[in-house]
């Protein structure tokens, strides 16, 4: 157990770095949550099974409120690991960019329905796993 903690510790803190040191793609064309206009349809609930490294995946819900405010539920499956993040968003240009309180960043791809992460520059996930990071909208 101490292990995992100690994996997931230092895991959590490269994720930190490489968010900090990443630049969000900059754009004139902002939209707040509060005024997303006819993108209002995204705002809810998005569920899916992310890859993971040392386990079968990650059950993930990212619940995106009309607020500007996000929660996302992280459960680690075959394992006793839960986690709750919560934080701000805003949707550039169907680019959505999430922050949460302690500053990490995530980028998603507003779809259809549907939210495909983004790698932590803010640029698709290519290769044989690029299909599976995609949360459906409930």
């Amino acid at each position: 157990m101490k292990r995992s903690l100690t994996f997931i510790s230092v895991f959590s803190a490269l994720l930190l770095f490489a968010a900090a040191c990443a630049k969000a793609p900059a754009t004139d064309n902002t939209t707040s949550a509060s005024s997303a206009g006819s993108a209002k349809g995204f705002y809810g609930v998005y569920e899916g099974v992310l890859p993971a490294a040392d386990c079968p995946g990650i059950r993930t819900e990212l619940t995106l409120n009309a607020d500007g405010t996000f929660s996302k539920l992280s459960e680690y499956l075959e394992r006793d690991s839960k986690y709750v993040d919560e934080g701000t968003f805003v949707l550039e240009e169907g680019l959505l960019t999430t922050t949460d309180k302690t500053g990490e960043v995530f980028y998603y791809q507003l779809q259809e329905g549907a939210l495909q992460q983004l790698d932590m520059q803010g640029q698709p996930i290519e290769g044989e796993m690029a299909s599976f990071y995609i949360l459906k909208q409930k």
